[in-house]
């Protein structure tokens, strides 16, 4: 090629040339702006989501392009977004080992995988591991190695087919936000089945208030909340109190029903949570933001105990905050003072309205 070759740079002209970087740096990644730019990524898979934040703002030229190169090791971050949630934007291309010209005998190239070292991984890893599926397949595993959820138990959930239980009470699950990045997000279910998903952000909390009571009033009367009252959620709660309401205030933080097993209510509603997706009791919508939500969420073991990563650990990460995925969890709570009411045959405040929710025959 033409042009002068630096150690980390080839320059043919003053707007034309190639340029290395490797740096955890966003703002190393800000500021070239040209109408032909293209931009490379290696390893893809374990850049933070910081790096590609600071980089969109330079694909805003005419003749923008982006080439994502990675194992596909992680079940969050741009990498694996550009495979699910963001898949319209990219045109995803997988190889697995057997699509190699070693394996498929086109020809012979040194270095590159082999037949033999895919067979001894075969009987090392076994076809099921998802060392497997990433190493020799070239896929995204079912699930990561220290994820909540597994992938293809949420996946089962969106194709799962519940049937409709009219005689089953709703039950709301709301996370509360107020500016920044974050939403309020309210998830309506029904039995096992997820009704709905509606989310919100920039609100102040008496607008936020107001737009929970436009919702309910929306579906069938009446409605069991189970309202986040963390913070800024406390104002919505009392507020919906007063105006004779039926919620349930959660503070997650609080200590849970078993102790010797869970460190925080959090950890055991999502546990609850993970187990209702590994026994296949819960039917969720084709949502991509809760799917990425739900399969990015870690666990840890500490002292024997079941720790769920919190927001702030997954902010680190560079990951939004699951608020979906926390209004999903809200969602299966059954408060008692409510539930012992429900038991009470000549009480069918809880019932639902016959032929359904009025949201569910409008969507129809």
């Amino acid at each position: 090629m033409p042009g002068e070759c630096f150690q980390t740079e080839l320059r043919i002209k003053p707007n034309w040339f190639a340029l290395g970087l490797s740096t955890k740096e966003a703002d190393k990644f800000q500021g070239f702006h040209e109408k032909n730019i293209f931009f490379i990524f290696d390893e893809a898979a374990g850049i933070p989501q910081t790096i590609f934040h600071a980089m969109s703002g330079c694909l805003t030229s005419e003749n923008a392009k982006l080439l994502l190169l990675g194992n596909p090791s992680s079940l969050d971050g741009e990498f694996y977004d550009a495979f699910h949630a963001k898949r319209e934007f990219y045109n995803p291309i997988s190889i697995s080992a057997f699509e190699t010209p070693n394996l498929t005998g086109e020809r012979y190239i040194p270095g590159l995988v082999t037949r033999e070292w895919v067979e001894e991984k075969r009987k090392e890893w076994g076809e099921n591991s998802p060392l497997w599926q990433v190493k020799v397949l070239g896929e995204f595993p079912t699930s990561a190695f220290d994820s909540l959820i597994p992938l293809s138990a949420i996946e089962r959930a969106v194709n799962q087919d519940f049937e409709d239980k009219e005689d089953e009470a709703i039950f709301l699950g709301i996370d509360i936000a107020r500016y920044g990045d974050d939403k309020t997000v309210i998830v309506a279910r029904n039995g096992g089945k997820i009704r709905d998903i509606q989310s919100w952000g920039q609100c102040d909390l008496m607008e936020t208030t107001g737009r929970i009571i436009n919702y309910v009033n929306q579906i069938a009367h009446p409605v069991i909340i189970n309202c986040d009252v963390i913070g800024l959620g406390a104002g919505v709660v009392d507020r919906l109190r007063e105006l004779n309401f039926k919620v349930s205030g959660i503070n997650v933080a609080e200590k849970p029903s078993d102790s010797q097993k869970f460190f925080s209510l959090r950890d055991e509603l999502y546990w609850n949570l993970k187990e209702r997706f590994t026994l296949g009791e819960i039917q969720i919508p084709d949502d991509k933001e809760l799917i990425a939500q739900l399969a990015s969420i870690k666990c840890k073991y500490p002292l024997g105990k079941i720790k769920i990563e919190s927001k702030e650990e997954m902010k680190k990460r560079g990951l939004s905050s699951p608020d979906k995925a926390d209004a999903l969890a809200l969602s299966f709570i059954q408060p008692a003072e409510f539930y012992s009411k429900m038991i009470e045959p000549e009480k069918d405040w809880y019932k639902i309205e016959r032929g359904g929710p009025r949201w569910l025959k409008e969507q129809s």
